[in-house]
């Protein structure tokens, strides 16, 4: 009866879309910030299992029943995480082909783990991997893979698709220093399709932009006919019409459910190629959807090659790993992390390190801990490393963490016990130029900041443990370049050794980071 019900559920979808396939008709189907979640999730609210991979399969092969002009796609933020890290992609990209994804959108988590990874899988891809604004060195193995934009052709339809990511992804996320983004990306918008309208009868952005940033190219670059954004959240749960002239029509849609959902837009054409009609879905992947029998066998091949988790302590608090507390404020799980760097370089007169480089955006509740927990915790595979700094330099660095506060800025810092901060935000933040490396504004927010009690002196030389992405000038520290010692031990593996001998972990708020006003 079961198994009955799952398709009278599809076939019940299948019917209210029907009747839109017609000649002038296209599907866009698309995931968004899908981060490598592979296997089925319980929904926590309702007990659900939601999502996964052999879900999605059954879906888009019964959508691909049903339009000759199908149109699949991704806006970027597809890997991510602890199976990224894993399997180099191998596991996502495999899905990606088997599904026929017929675009991505780079995402800023697609750039966040090593070149190495992404051209391991990115050379495996049956489908162009799109980013349309972005600079590089020569050397950068990214960019071998990347295309500006893409023309497909669907039974006489053209259609145009490019993407653009945030000009400010580098505050927000792990990405290298190396690849930076132009600051405007409505004049970036402008430039492709001044190239490719008229090649096309219809133009797609897949966009990691804010949603005003969204509306405002919709309004300024009237040929562009469907944006798709990762960047939904609050927003309404169908797509947002912009239409400023004649003409001039823009549909912008996006789901904000990672794995647990599907976006459908099944829109209706003009002979101008302006669109008239559309039927929006989302489809939720719930346990009434039947699973795809090619998609589980392959999810389940490589689940098989998991190693099993090991307990290795233990939390009776909770550990607050939300970016709405790391990335502006002291949290628990970061002076967890601190301590433990602390702690394998002794030497060093404190331990401090960026916020960016704990993914999850959880609580920890108090329970056993493992070490895949850790490793899905901190997956970028920063190493340890050991930087001197002067107590001038210190300060610029200090004013660097407190410069964003407004937004998740990931190069927040967290600290070890010896330190108290004191920052107030009502100051003159720090501004700085990343392409002359150079600071604009020195900033004034850092109003007092102690080691073990002692204030910092500027011609003093401080011995700080830290993660090498620091080091290396991420989240804009272009100053922090030359590490006095790195060792090829990850900040997981340090703060693995530490939960075995410190459980159970006990780390409470202690008045490290102090934010006012």
């Amino acid at each position: 009866m079961k198994f009955f019900l799952k398709y009278i559920f599809l076939i019940a979808i299948f019917l209210r879309v029907c009747d839109l396939y017609a000649a002038d008709n296209i599907t866009f189907a698309f995931t968004t910030d899908y981060r490598s979640q592979i296997f089925e999730q319980v929904d926590e609210s309702s007990g659900d299992i939601i999502g996964g991979a052999a879900r999605l399969g059954s879906v888009v092969k019964h959508l691909r029943l049903h339009s000759d002009r199908f149109i699949f796609l991704d806006s970027g933020n597809h890997f991510a995480g602890y199976l990224y890290n894993k399997f180099d992609g191998a596991l996502e990209i495999e899905l990606m082909n088997n599904f026929r994804y017929d675009a991505m959108a780079l995402g800023p988590t697609e750039l966040s783990i090593s070149e190495d990874v992404f051209d391991s899988w990115a050379r495996l891809a049956r489908f162009p991997i799109l980013l349309s604004n972005y600079t590089a060195p020569p050397q950068c193995k990214f960019c071998r893979h990347i295309q500006t934009y893409s023309i497909q052709e669907r039974s006489g339809l053209i259609i145009g698709i490019f993407s653009l990511v945030a000009p400010n992804s580098y505050l927000t996320y792990h990405i290298s220093p190396t690849i930076e983004i132009p600051s405007d990306p409505i004049n970036d918008a402008r430039a492709i399709v001044d190239v490719i309208s008229e090649k096309c009868d219809i133009i797609v952005l897949l966009s990691h932009l804010d949603t005003e940033t969204n509306m405002q190219i919709a309004r300024e670059v009237c040929d562009i006919d469907l944006i798709i954004c990762n960047q939904w959240g609050m927003l309404p749960d169908k797509p947002i019409e912009i239409s400023e002239s004649e003409g001039c029509k823009t549909v912008i849609a996006g789901i904000d459910e990672r794995s647990s959902a599907i976006g459908v837009l099944n829109s209706s054409w003009d002979r101008n190629k302006q669109i008239v009609d559309y039927q929006w879905q989302s489809i939720a992947l719930v346990d009434s959807i039947p699973l795809d029998g090619a998609t589980h066998d392959i999810v389940e091949t490589y689940r098989d090659k998991l190693p099993q988790p090991e307990i290795i302590g233990s939390t009776h608090v909770e550990l607050d790993g939300r970016n709405a507390i790391l990335r502006g404020s002291e949290s628990n799980l970061g002076n967890l992390i601190a301590d433990a760097m602390a702690s394998y370089y002794p030497e060093a007169d404190f331990a401090l390190f960026p916020a960016g480089i704990i993914y999850g955006n959880s609580i920890i509740q108090p329970r056993p801990l493992t070490d895949i927990m850790i490793d899905e915790l901190l997956p970028y595979n920063d190493k340890i490393t050991l930087i001197e700094l002067t107590g001038e330099e210190l300060k610029r660095t200090l004013e660097r963490s407190a410069c964003c506060m407004d937004i998740s800025y990931g190069g927040f810092l967290q600290f070890s016990k010896q330190i108290q901060i004191e920052i107030d935000t009502s100051k003159s933040p720090q501004k700085i130029d990343l392409t002359e490396h150079k600071i604009v504004s020195k900033g004034s927010r850092v109003r007092k900041f102690l080691i073990d009690g002692s204030k910092i002196e500027d011609e003093t030389t401080y011995k700080i443990a830290s993660a090498d992405f620091l080091s290396k000038g991420g989240y804009g520290y272009f100053w922090l370049q030359t590490p006095t010692f790195n060792t090829s031990i990850t900040v997981a593996e340090v703060l693995k050794d530490y939960v075995r001998e410190n459980s159970p972990i006990t780390t409470q708020f202690e008045k490290r980071i102090l934010v006012v006003p």
